[in-house]
């Protein structure tokens, strides 16, 4: 095989070397680990030549150091050339890899507060056909997902960034939206390990420098997943041993888990933070949790009873519109009188206490069949078009449509606005019970609605969104997104009321 070599020297690091003698080899070896660095605090990262080592390897190629005190420093980079007989995998900066597939075009979303390493990230995974977004501000990142969560297929945040964290920032996003898969990367495994990050709900954990096969299979693993490997579960119980007990065992087995203790704190939670399950005893103070039940089914169903949960939670429960939580009762008896009760409230399964680990087993494997069953795979086309309407748009093509006074045009907005509303609500009770067919026929009326107010696009969106769904439910999550882009319409007859 044929090498480029490229050589560079220079005396600055000599220098540095020169004044630490004693700690010459340790230096030497630790020359490309990242955040490693002899200069004084604040006056480097120390990811220079790590950086440096990740594009040379992701090239199938390796760097050398030499240096002598006083003398001065070579670095030696040897490439790989591309001779006249080349095959495919030649073609890839990634060598090695002909019997793992490490190609995709999913659209993911890059953060690091360092823009060399994202530019590196980002063209690995390029030229390997992902769509990518890149971020060095972790902030304008949460800001930019919360547009619109579902476009997303995976987030690759680092760890150490200035204002917001890793950990911080990747948990925020799963909170919007918990199938969310998050890979941390971090220099500093002392800062939160691997087991930790999992245990999280994290689907990933890479160390730098990333070494571009790892990386790219790392990723295409975690996709070909189809969700995140781990559930993000709330557990309630009015007896903190229970609780602590159920709660632990469903630790060990990698889980996140929430605790509170009754229904009115089961309330609270899920109105600011989604979960893949509920397991909560029958008999809790304030709220127990068979009522618990009956206000969440209310509440995908878009009922009026949605009410007594804002009430309760303090906060409108917008994200249970159109979805199914699988919810799994405890007691201490369970006869045909409670079960009844149970499934009359729309639980998902009730057992015995106490709460072993086969007891929890069975709950978690309640809840996983009702994950997998309400499993829709999304769409990134679809996710990637559905833009939030502008009301002012709006105005102006009705305007320009209707030769009406002012007065009057308000009036067809309003009318069009509480069309949308109804046609949501009655698409979440149509999704809840199974109707396919009255799901799709609300979603065609919406269409026209949408046409009739100039929004094309996003008509176009529903349009395109009837088709994937083929002969299966639509997904719950498309309620949500319909709800999201729309909330900027529906907003205008609220700041008048108000």
């Amino acid at each position: 095989q044929v090498w480029l070599t490229y050589r560079a020297s220079l005396a600055g690091i000599a220098r540095d070397l020169d004044r630490i003698r004693v700690s010459q080899i340790r230096t030497l070896a630790m020359i490309f680990e990242p955040y490693f660095t002899t200069k004084e605090a604040g006056a480097g990262t120390g990811l220079g030549l790590a950086v440096v080592q990740g594009i040379v390897q992701a090239h199938g190629g390796h760097i050398g150091v030499q240096s002598m005190p006083g003398k001065g420093t070579t670095c030696t980079v040897f490439l790989p050339c591309l001779g006249e007989r080349r095959d495919d995998s030649a073609s890839s900066p990634v060598s090695g890899q002909a019997d793992e597939r490490l190609e995709g075009t999913e659209r993911l979303l890059l953060v690091d507060d360092e823009p060399h390493v994202l530019e590196v990230q980002s063209s690995i995974l390029t030229m390997h056909g992902y769509s990518v977004v890149s971020f060095t501000d972790p902030e304008a990142a949460l800001t930019e997902f919360r547009r619109d969560p579902g476009a997303w297929d995976l987030v690759v945040t680092d760890m150490t960034m200035p204002g917001m964290t890793g950990e911080q920032l990747g948990r925020a996003m799963m909170e919007i939206r918990s199938d969310l898969p998050v890979i941390l990367c971090t220099g500093y495994s002392r800062t939160l390990g691997r087991d930790d990050c999992l245990r999280a709900g994290f689907a990933g954990y890479l160390e730098k420098p990333l070494e571009a096969k790892v990386f790219l299979g790392t990723v295409r693993r975690i996709l070909d997943q189809g969700a995140r490997r781990f559930y993000r579960l709330l557990v309630a119980d009015d007896d903190p041993y229970n609780r602590e007990v159920v709660a632990g065992l469903i630790r060990r087995q990698g889980h996140q888990v929430e605790e509170v203790g009754d229904g009115t704190g089961v309330l609270e939670r899920l109105a600011r933070g989604r979960f893949d399950g509920l397991i909560m005893d029958l008999q809790m103070p304030r709220l127990d949790g068979i009522h618990t039940a009956a206000l969440i089914r209310s509440c995908e169903q878009g009922e009026e009873s949605c009410e007594e949960f804002r009430r309760r939670a303090g906060v409108p429960p917008d994200h249970l519109l159109g979805r199914r939580l699988p919810i799994v009762g405890l007691s201490g008896e369970v006869d045909d009188r409670i079960r009844q009760s149970c499934r009359e409230a729309g639980m998902d399964g009730v057992l015995s206490k106490p709460c072993t680990a086969e007891v929890v087993d069975q709950a978690l494997e309640i809840i996983r069949g009702r994950t997998d069953d309400r499993h829709c795979g999304s769409s990134s086309s679809i996710g990637a078009s559905a833009v939030a309407v502008d009301p002012g748009q709006v105005v102006a093509h009705l305007r320009e449509m209707y030769p009406l006074a002012e007065e009057q045009i308000r009036v067809l907005l309003d009318e069009a606005v509480a069309s949308l509303e109804d046609s949501l609500r009655e698409a979440a009770r149509a999704m809840a019970s199974g109707d396919r067919e009255a799901v799709l026929a609300v979603l065609h009326r919406m269409k026209g609605t949408l046409l009739g107010l100039g929004l094309e696009r996003q008509a176009e969106w529903i349009r395109r969104a009837r088709e994937e769904t083929g002969e299966s439910l639509p997904c719950p999550e498309l309620l949500e997104r319909l709800r999201r882009f729309l909330r900027p319409l529906f907003q205008i007859g609220q700041d008048e009321e108000a």
